[in-house]
């Protein structure tokens, strides 16, 4: 318990000027098994300085002393990476709360009205994900959980026109007269097009691009639930001078995973209501005799905002992480 309010005070500077989206995050680390997880690798910590101290003081022994000269650095080092964890988290909910209040001043207009109707909205009051409460993970959970409901709406949606259009396409009609015998018509044969358009839709573009939003949703959950014991472990790794490099990369990969990941994705949703905030803008572009205009919904308006979410961003994120941990892994190497 002692050692939750050090944590506390430790993080107080950062923590008292920080948004709400913040202090959520901090209570959800402090009041969860991380917490306590990290508590008892400094209680650990604490616990070999001191014995190592009164060894080296006892028996005289200057690899005591120096080991424990060596530790005591090190907790204190690491004391400081903890706190600027909040640090972080407080710069990354800036950076979204401007970044959705320049959304709203950049488009005052058309793009209010829009963000207050539909379904995925993008401003700072009128946001369906973001109130400023919400921390990073729950914005982005929040995004993909909506945009993998529209993909999964247009599969199922072009996948039924699709059946249906080809049963349609079976219709022949026969006239038969005394005279001139029986002439068939095939008078749905045209449908056959319809439907293999509508499967071109489902197989080529939503099915792929429902697959990868899904798993990007469920990487976001088990970054965050990862990153949730593997903290605790780094600081563990810290203690001992020939697995301190090993917890200084797993104290990077938790961040990536804990607040890069999140963040990132949360500005790309965010980032998709300020590129592509109403279909209207676009229906001449998107107006298709099967596939229909912004009404229908199998729209390939809905196709061209899922495409960016499933294919580009994850590259793009993946290209980010590997800079992030070669960078901040460098930097603990040279600081402690």
């Amino acid at each position: 318990m002692m050692l939750k309010k050090l944590f506390f005070i430790l993080f107080f500077v950062s923590f008292s000027y920080a948004a709400a989206c913040v202090q959520n995050t901090f209570e959800d680390i402090m009041n969860t098994s991380m917490g306590s997880y990290i508590a008892v690798a400094f209680a650990f910590t604490i616990l070999v300085v001191v014995i190592a101290y009164f060894l080296g003081t006892t028996f005289n022994e200057a690899s005591f002393l120096v080991f424990y000269k060596d530790e005591l650095f090190h907790l204190f080092f690491s004391a400081i990476l903890l706190s600027s964890v909040v640090g972080i988290m407080f710069f990354s909910c800036n950076v979204i709360s401007g970044f959705l209040d320049f959304v709203l001043e950049d488009r005052p207009g058309d793009a209010q009205d829009f963000f207050a109707e539909s379904t995925r909205t993008a401003g700072s009051k009128l946001s369906a994900c973001y109130t400023g409460l919400e921390s990073p993970q729950d914005i982005a959970l929040c995004y993909f959980q909506k945009i993998e409901q529209e993909t999964r709406a247009l599969v199922k949606n072009s996948m039924r026109q699709s059946i249906d259009n080809e049963m349609r396409s079976t219709l022949v009609v026969t006239v038969s007269t005394p005279v001139t015998g029986s002439v068939s018509l095939p008078v749905g044969a045209y449908k056959r097009t319809y439907g293999s358009q509508y499967e071109m839709i489902y197989t080529n573009f939503a099915m792929p691009a429902l697959i990868s939003i899904s798993m990007q949703r469920v990487l976001i959950t088990f970054a965050v639930d990862f990153a949730r014991f593997l903290l605790p472990v780094a600081f563990f790794l810290r203690i001992l001078p020939m697995t301190r490099t090993m917890g200084n990369f797993f104290i990077a990969v938790s961040i990536a995973l804990y607040i890069i990941i999140p963040v990132f994705y949360a500005l790309m949703g965010i980032m998709d209501e300020a590129v592509l905030p109403s279909c209207i803008q676009y229906e001449e572009m998107i107006t298709d005799t099967v596939a229909g205009d912004c009404n229908t919904s199998t729209s390939f308006w809905l196709v061209a905002r899922a495409i960016p979410q499933a294919f580009f961003l994850p590259n793009l994120m993946l290209a980010l992480i590997i800079t992030f941990l070669s960078a901040i892994n460098k930097a603990l190497r040279v600081i402690g």
